[in-house]
């Protein structure tokens, strides 16, 4: 867990460690540069103290995507994004056959000292 600190709050963001390695078998102590190319492929580029060679690394966006996704986590945000959609079918349902919503019937409740329609004269 990655963990950075703004200037009021804290951003929690899980992440998979990426191995990287030259051919040689050597680990980069360095990284020199990090993009990516037109074709959409991530990009990391070294230099190997090892066998003194540049090296590039590169791999699709798309499969960087697959292997990033946890499946429980994806299984959390699928029911949470279900949840959701549920809800404001539910809401939108409700509203169209004149049933109003907690909040919606807090807001047009008259406060105390007030009827439905009449305002209390002071």
């Amino acid at each position: 867990m990655f963990k950075s600190r703004s200037s009021d709050h804290v951003n929690e963001m899980n992440y998979r460690h990426l191995s990287l390695q030259c051919e040689c078998g050597a680990i980069p102590q360095q990284i020199a540069e990090v993009g990516f190319t037109d074709d959409r492929e991530l990009v990391i580029h070294w230099w190997c103290d090892t066998c003194r060679r540049i090296v590039y690394f590169s791999r699709p966006l798309s499969e960087c995507w697959r292997d990033c996704l946890a499946l429980d986590h994806l299984e959390h945000v699928m029911r949470e994004a279900a949840r959701v959609a549920h809800e404001e079918a539910d809401e939108r349902f409700l509203n169209s056959i004149g049933i109003c919503s907690i909040n919606e019937c807090q807001e047009k409740r008259p406060s105390p000292g007030e009827s439905a329609g009449r305002k209390r004269l002071a």
